[in-house]
């Protein structure tokens, strides 16, 4: 991992450059950035961006996440970068093999993955979306300590900054914290949902999901609500409850501890997720409710009379 400079910049020299070095390192930097977000920009997609520290399961939930999608009856998914990006060709290996993805190694730009969903049902609406992915250890700069060892709101990576700075976006932050680690992780996601709340004139639109991970190790069966009160997570929720946000536990399945392999995989927790993204991203239900057929007045009497079930 990078080290940080007092400033808190992701890079650091060995030594100080000289003044004329400093502002053709300033104009190139700059310059890199504006490139950065006017590709973010033209991409005219939906960003989901998964945010947490080290090990807090981002990777093997969007493993899961898009072989649910690949698999399920509801539509159609394309991953329109399939064959150039190798990041999603290991993440389909190793789900393939029932073998969880590796961590993701720390970078300057987040791993992007470009999807297409086409619903069955031709009346829903088609969508783009891209999924973004960066290492626990970078997004860790956001909360760090000062020299008087108080916490202060620090800064982003660059790669992820950009997304910040490309005005008129739609993005959904999914704010991802382990079942046995949330109390420990409460403090970096308030920080983080300062800085989205900073920002968020500049977005198109922004919402928020937290998901408690590794949700199969509550043996106890706690309630999503139970359980945020007693790690620190309700004071999250608060901050993020103007948005309407997606709150739940969410497990990929059971996972063996000893080869990590995923033994039993849940399908009910990417359901449930993809059902309320679909529908946040395009303001439309993927499934429509059941709604029973009316029974005009003479079945009405039938039933009366005769009980139902009377043809």
């Amino acid at each position: 991992m990078s080290n940080t400079n007092e400033d808190n910049e992701l890079f650091d020299r060995d030594t100080p450059p000289q003044e004329e070095e400093k502002v053709d390192s300033n104009a190139a930097a700059r310059e890199e950035h504006n490139r950065r977000i006017a590709r973010i920009i033209e991409k005219d997609t939906h960003y989901i961006f998964f945010f947490g520290k080290i090990a807090s399961g981002k990777s093997a939930i969007i493993t899961y996440f898009i072989n649910y999608l690949l698999g399920e009856s509801e539509g159609t998914l394309v991953l329109t970068d399939l064959g150039e990006s190798a990041y999603t060709n290991e993440l389909l290996e190793r789900f393939a093999s029932n073998s969880l993805v590796k961590r993701t190694n720390p970078m300057l730009d987040p791993t992007t993955i470009d999807l297409r969903y086409e619903p069955r049902d031709t009346s829903k609406p088609k969508k783009f979306f891209t999924i973004l992915e960066m290492a626990g250890e970078d997004l860790e700069l956001l909360g760090y300590k000062n020299r008087k060892n108080t916490s202060e709101v620090g800064k982003l990576p660059k790669g992820i900054q950009a997304y910040f700075d490309a005005k008129g976006i739609s993005i959904t932050f999914i704010l991802c914290t382990p079942f046995n680690k949330a109390n420990e992780d409460a403090a970096l996601l308030s920080a983080f949902i300062q800085h989205v709340e900073k920002n968020r004139n500049k977005f198109k639109k922004y919402t928020y999901a937290l998901l408690a991970t590794k949700w199969d190790k509550n043996i106890a069966q706690k309630r999503i609500q139970d359980f945020a009160n007693e790690n620190q997570l309700q004071f999250v929720i608060d901050q993020i409850k103007h948005k309407d946000p997606l709150v739940m536990g969410y497990s990929i399945g059971e996972v063996s501890e000893t080869d990590s392999l995923v033994l039993d995989v849940n399908k009910k927790c990417p359901e449930d997720l993809w059902h309320w993204l679909y529908e946040d991203m395009t303001g439309v239900p993927l499934k429509d409710p059941y709604i029973p057929p009316t029974r005009n007045l003479w079945q009405r009497l039938k039933d009366f009379l005769l009980g139902p079930n009377n043809e």
